[in-house]
């Protein structure tokens, strides 16, 4: 009895967060691009406004692809992956100036004309994957370290993930609840 409550408190903070992440993503993101503009400096990092935007939209993209992304399957990751999974996914922030390859140093090659160029294709980009999200919900592809994740899963890691990031340009606070 005491699992099948623990369940469904479960299942209904999930359905609470998948609410929440849906809304800042339709909504409180354009607002918030308002106030970014193409010279807005990072609180800390290397990332330019354009190079975020452009990482956001590659995470956005990439998730909601009929392409399964890559998992990354070291021994050492693979014995890890439960506990990624819950700090990516949980109430935890993401660290600040994390680099997810010792080999890149450089930033990569920007691939929009302008950074208002860039703006735009976000949005749409956002739309674009809700859109599969949200119409298939058996969807599944991987995240590079976590594992498989689920059409719900992957709403709420990417409120997560643009928290992190708007955080780093001065969008929103630190205190914002992630």
């Amino acid at each position: 009895m005491i699992s099948n409550l623990k369940r469904t408190i479960n299942m209904f903070s999930n359905e609470k967060k998948v609410q929440q992440a849906l809304h800042f993503l339709r909504h409180d993101v354009k607002h918030l691009l308002k106030n970014l503009d193409a010279d807005t400096k990072p609180v800390w990092g290397r990332m330019t406004p354009q190079h975020m935007l452009e990482h956001l939209m590659w995470a956005l993209d990439g998730s909601s692809s009929s392409s399964q992304l890559k998992v990354a399957n070291s021994p050492t990751l693979q014995k890890m992956r439960p506990l990624i999974r819950s700090y990516v996914l949980g109430s935890v922030r993401l660290p600040r100036n994390v680099q997810l390859s010792k080999t890149k140093k450089d930033l990569l090659p920007l691939k929009n004309e302008s950074f208002e160029a860039a703006k735009k294709k976000l949005e749409i980009s956002i739309d674009n994957a809700l859109e599969v999200f949200l119409n298939n919900q058996q969807f599944q592809n991987n995240h590079p370290f976590a594992g498989p994740f689920n059409s719900k899963e992957w709403i709420i890691f990417h409120r997560k993930h643009f928290i992190h990031h708007f955080t780093q340009f001065g969008l929103l606070k630190r205190r914002f609840f992630v």
